[in-house]
């Protein structure tokens, strides 16, 4: 039995700061809006438990998916944060979609997907090492895709929900996508530093979405996805082929 491997372990449950770093945006959000928390109701709750482990896989500092289920850690897998996001959207978007939101998920969802095929892995932490300026710019493109399309597809709070569904959904895909962008998670940088960058990130995000969501129209959101979703998975190609 590693003593020090159960104590990180636990230390990652019970204190990951992935929960930082979606409280602060979310309060953020809920407070720029001017709107007070809502009641936890189911879709509320099912939404925040999906939004948090979506965070849980992204490989930042004190993540469990970097020491469970041992040492060596299990893989922080992209398409199960894909997978969480999406179900946190569902949970929080309107029941029904137009055709301008609906384009900006597919081109935020297919981005990634490629990205991970083509370097025939999902391991986060694994694309986030691959050397190469087409692979970078890849992962940029990818996360800034998701940024710029979950605005879109959760507006407001009357769209869906609550505002705390809103605003953990807008936090929860910071996240990710900081994971995603960062490289290998910022190799050489104290484990605080880079929360603390991590966590200027994605509340900076959260002032943006809350000041500038609704002044962007959909349709302009959705061919800004579009483009950064296509630029992303031609420098997959790109990477693949060089």
């Amino acid at each position: 039995m590693d003593p020090l491997g159960v104590l990180a372990a636990s230390t990652a449950l019970v204190a990951y700061p992935g929960a930082a770093f979606v409280a602060g945006p979310v309060w953020l959000l809920v407070t720029a809006e001017g709107r007070a928390a809502a009641r936890l109701r189911p879709e509320v709750i099912a939404a925040a438990v999906c939004a948090l482990l979506a965070c849980t896989l992204s490989p930042l500092p004190g993540s469990p998916s970097l020491v469970l289920p041992d040492r060596s850690g299990a893989p922080a897998n992209l398409l199960a944060s894909l997978l969480l996001l999406g179900a946190a959207v569902g949970l929080a978007a309107p029941p029904r979609w137009r055709a301008w939101p609906a384009a900006a998920a597919l081109a935020a969802l297919v981005a990634p997907l490629v990205l991970g095929a083509a370097e025939a892995t999902f391991d986060v932490a694994a694309l986030a090492a691959l050397p190469g300026r087409d692979l970078g710019g890849a992962r940029i493109c990818a996360a800034l895709a998701m940024l710029v399309a979950v605005p879109s597809l959760v507006p407001t709070a009357q769209d869906g929900p609550s505002a705390t569904a809103w605003a953990l959904v807008i936090a929860a895909t910071a996240v990710v996508a900081a994971g995603l962008a960062l490289p290998a998670p910022t190799a050489g940088l104290p484990a605080a530093l880079t929360a603390g960058i991590v966590l200027a990130a994605v509340g900076v995000y959260a002032l943006l979405v809350a000041r500038l969501g609704r002044r962007v129209p959909a349709p302009a959101a959705a061919l800004v996805t579009v483009a950064l979703g296509a630029l992303s998975v031609a420098l997959s190609i790109v990477a693949e082929v060089g």
